[in-house]
């Protein structure tokens, strides 16, 4: 982290997230900030559902109430 390129990594990602969430915005509302995305849903996430589909996919997410971030 002393060399300063987590900074191109984390501009990176976050422009990423915003390309990749872009779809999800008909779920609800969703929000990037660095390198952390968060989509907030109109109703409680099923969570069953959603960790087995990002497992599914190699995603760590952690969703609660109405927010997957």
């Amino acid at each position: 982290m002393a060399d300063g390129r987590w900074r191109e990594d984390v501009a990176r990602i976050e422009q990423r997230l915003r390309e990749g969430l872009d779809p999800a915005r008909e779920l609800g509302d969703v929000r990037v900030l660095g390198a952390i995305g968060v989509i907030q849903l109109d109703r409680p996430v099923d969570m069953e559902a959603a960790t087995r589909t990002a497992v599914e996919h190699g995603v760590w997410l952690r969703p609660f109430r109405d927010l997957i971030y």
